[in-house]
């Protein structure tokens, strides 16, 4: 009976790889022609053909990696200049570009870097995430994190809030530049960077989470002109039309100039009056009002008695002595302080009080007002009792009534004067605002007061600590920032701390200035030899 050779433990006719290695198609050939140069004996035609065969695919497949690399990196670059090019393609190409470039260049590194990270969680910002952006400093986040954010941050400030909270108009803050938003502004939509668009599809020839529409926001400052770019990221630039205006101070004709720079100025003497009435601006051509005048002249005071060189700015000084001019009276002179209004009637004139205010009299102003005999009865700086002594000049004394008191924190109660406050050595156990640190304030009353320790935990960086005031909750995002560079230190890109580890360096299309490790003196892009390296040190 014959058997046929089946999946038994018998030896195979193939060759066996005692180390169990993963062997490479052409590992041993390669091996043996590259690192040796030699030929067996008994194979020199074969080893002669492989030979052959590889310096044919070394070279045919070196073109194909060398072209598909170049076709890649090609399209990609065509497609970020289609995106560019079609964002601002409103704009005049003959007027002044500086901020059309920088736009366009924010726009490229957000397409080709992957940079962007929502500074709450630390994580990438992805093209088909739903975002928010501050209308302040257009930082980019997470909408899932910045509703959690604004929620915390009112929470909390509910929790430290005491009596009616429907009169409290709660705010929270951007995470980087802090600029304050209502409770009404939390986002509760994902929207485009316009505006206009909810929830806008995803669309690989559009800067991501725009909806590809003009823009149409009114240019800052404002001057009644919209957008023209396609709904795109960040602050939009300056206007680009053009205008005829007048300088600063319209002695220039009308110059066309761009509507963002129509105020200029024209390098002559503004020449216009002063408010001193006797001197002119002396300034060149400025904004707003002219300043004041810098010369002096000879000038009374408000009472009149003096005179002095005094700034031409100043139309009016003191000499900061009593006035001394006769009253109305003719027995009393004014004592203010030099004044320009009126002295008005003597102040002895008329009917006069005792000074209890009891008691009425009618006297010439050249008499003085003598007290009562009744008793003063003025209520004391307590507010409780009153003043028990006869009616007398100057301010009543301090109560001195002994009543019970209870002190600040309400443990302990004495018998004291009614004007010394009562406080016990009892030392506050609660805890601070921050809900680390105990108050231990002396006769707390409750009200403990912020705790003044340096919070000191560890940022999501985990390079550096939280300098701020012991706080409850989340601690701010690092506001530290790395540089992460390309491979040969040219290029560089600004990331938020904690993220430099994550982030995909810079392209650079320079040329490497780093040494070669092989026999080359530049390196090039990756070919077909590197691959022959790699599989024979496999």
């Amino acid at each position: 009976m014959n058997f046929s050779r089946g999946r038994g433990r018998g030896r195979g006719s193939n060759n066996q790889n005692q180390n169990n290695a993963v062997q490479s198609p052409w590992s041993s050939t390669t091996k043996t022609l590259a690192s040796t140069g030699t030929v067996r004996p008994g194979h020199k035609k074969e080893n002669l053909e492989n030979k052959n065969r590889m310096i044919d695919m070394q070279s045919r497949y070196g073109k194909i990696l060398d072209d598909m690399e170049a076709s890649d990196s090609s399209d990609e670059e065509i497609h970020n200049e289609q995106i560019i090019s079609k964002l601002t393609k409103n704009f005049d190409s003959s007027l002044d570009g500086v901020e059309e470039i920088h736009q366009s260049q924010m726009v490229q590194d957000i397409l080709q870097t992957g940079a962007i990270c929502c500074l709450v969680c630390i994580e990438t910002v992805k093209r088909l995430n739903a975002i928010w952006s501050c209308t302040k400093c257009f930082s980019i986040f997470h909408l899932q994190c910045i509703q959690k954010w604004a929620r915390e941050g009112i929470g909390r400030q509910a929790i430290q809030a005491e009596g009616d909270l429907r009169d409290v108009k709660f705010m929270w803050n951007c995470p980087k530049c802090r600029h304050e938003y209502s409770q009404n502004e939390n986002p509760t939509k994902y929207m485009c960077y316009c505006g206009k668009e909810e929830d806008p599809p995803f669309d690989p020839w559009i800067v991501p989470h725009s909806c590809g529409n003009k823009c149409e926001r009114l240019l800052q400052p404002e001057c009644g002109h919209e957008c023209l770019l396609l709904c795109h990221p960040g602050a939009c630039p300056p206007c680009p039309k053009t205008i005829k205006s007048k300088c600063y101070c319209g002695k220039s004709s009308p110059v066309l100039k761009r509507c963002s720079q129509k105020f200029w100025s024209c390098g002559n003497v503004c020449g216009q009056k002063l408010p001193c009435g006797q001197h002119v601006c002396e300034q060149v051509c400025h904004s707003g009002e002219c300043p004041p005048c810098p010369k002096t002249s000879e000038k009374k005071c408000m009472c009149g008695k003096k005179k002095a060189i005094r700034k031409c700015a100043e139309n009016v000084w003191s000499c900061q002595q009593a006035c001394n001019k006769a009253l109305s009276c003719d027995h009393h002179v004014c004592e203010k302080e030099c004044h320009s209004e009126d002295c008005g009637d003597c102040p002895r004139g008329g009917n006069r009080f005792c000074p209890c205010g009891k008691t009425e009299i009618q006297l010439p102003c050249t008499e003085d007002v003598n007290t009562c005999v009744d008793t003063c009865m003025k209520p004391l700086n307590c507010q409780l009792h009153k003043c028990s002594k006869k009616c007398h000049f100057g301010s009543c004394e301090s109560c001195l009534q002994v009543v019970e008191k209870s002190c600040r924190c309400g443990k302990k109660k004495k018998l004291v004067p009614c004007s010394q406050p009562l406080i016990c050595e009892s030392k506050c156990t609660k805890t601070r605002n921050c809900g680390r640190h105990p108050c231990k304030k002396k006769c707390c009353n409750g009200s403990c007061p912020p705790c003044e320790q340096v919070c000191n935990r560890n940022l999501n960086c985990r390079n550096h600590k939280c300098p701020s005031p012991c706080h409850q909750g989340l601690c701010y995002p690092c506001p530290e920032s790395k540089k992460v560079t390309c491979f040969c230190g040219s290029n560089s890109i600004t990331t938020p701390c904690g993220k430099e580890k994550s982030v995909k360096p810079p392209r650079c299309k320079k040329q490497c200035t780093i040494p070669s490790d092989c026999h080359h003196e530049k390196r090039e892009v990756i070919s077909f030899h590197d691959l022959i390296d790699f599989w024979s040190s496999a």
